[in-house]
């Protein structure tokens, strides 16, 4: 014979704890039920989805009146089928009594702790390899004959001086010339 505890509704429960779920479902059903407008289908589809959104219900006694629900508006015909919500069973069939452990495994898997040593190795290998890049850009910048933003002063003193000693050199020739052929400069 079942215990009196786990039995709810003509339903017995594996645990206790699973039939006194079950007995705060019957309240709630009976809320539900003495607030439900039947002549406003729309309402009843806007609650029936809420409550499967909000997993209100998890034993059969909550999800027999799901379903009886489901199945008034599936009758309705100002309600579109395919705006009720398919009602989820969040238990597993075919197992065994003894078989709990496993249960525990399907529903709760341990998180995997994150290592984050992966990711800093290739993040240290980017940032050497960017830092090497950018030493590099830099030296050619540094050597390049056309000015840049990198060496555009010294090229600019370079093309002066190049241009003064380039007319210096011109002024000694024509001055020698002019001492050649004894030209006096006019001021």
């Amino acid at each position: 014979m079942a215990d009196d505890n786990r039995e709810v509704d003509g339903f017995v429960f594996a645990t206790a704890a699973d039939a006194q779920i079950a007995r705060e479902e019957i309240k709630k059903i009976k809320y539900i039920s003495d607030k439900l407008n039947y002549e406003e289908p729309e309402s009843i589809l806007e609650i029936y989805n809420k409550m499967i959104a909000n997993r209100i219900f998890v034993t059969p006694i909550g999800q027999n009146f799901l379903r009886g629900m489901q199945m008034y508006l599936y009758g309705n015909a100002q309600i579109d089928d395919s705006k009720i919500m398919n009602i989820p069973l969040y238990i597993i069939f075919g197992q065994r009594a003894g078989e709990l452990s496993k249960l525990d495994k399907i529903y709760v898997q341990p998180k995997e702790k994150k290592t984050y040593h992966k990711q800093y190795i290739t993040s240290v290998w980017v940032c050497i390899a960017l830092a090497i890049a950018i030493i590099f850009m830099f030296t050619v910048a540094l050597n390049a004959k056309n000015p840049n933003i990198v060496n555009y002063k010294t090229a600019l003193e370079n093309q002066y001086s190049e241009w003064e000693q380039e007319l210096t050199e011109r002024e000694a020739a024509v001055r020698e010339k002019e001492a050649k052929l004894q030209i006096t400069p006019e001021n």
